[in-house]
């Protein structure tokens, strides 16, 4: 009797069911890592206070929303400056990831303090 009930559940779900509970599921998903982006982004200001110039980090996080497919991606960069027109301009230089989803440590923490 159990399962019987089970379909007539599965069998009632639509796609727009389904649909909406991704795109709620993708915001729950994106809150958690907007946290995250944010307090590294306090630390990180917190240790540019509290350091030399030498010792401070230049590497940087941001999140990317993809509006059309319900996604977003979360991306680290680091932070260099260039002169232009005998002005410093601060840059952001993606870094790549390795294979998978992971960046390799080596090239992520280059010349990093």
């Amino acid at each position: 009797m159990f399962e019987n009930d089970r379909n007539d559940l599965d069998s009632q779900l639509t796609e727009a069911d389904l649909l909406q509970w991704i795109e709620v599921e993708t915001h729950k998903q994106y809150n958690v890592a907007r946290m995250l982006v944010d307090d590294y982004w306090r630390m990180f200001k917190r240790g540019q206070k509290e350091n030399r110039r030498f010792k401070q980090g230049r590497i940087g996080v941001r999140i990317r929303t993809r509006e059309k497919s319900l996604s977003f991606s979360i991306e680290w960069f680091r932070i260099s400056s260039i002169m232009i027109n005998g002005k410093n301009k601060t840059i952001a230089e993606y870094v790549r990831k390795g294979a998978g989803f992971s960046y390799p440590l080596g090239r992520f923490l280059q010349n990093e303090p």
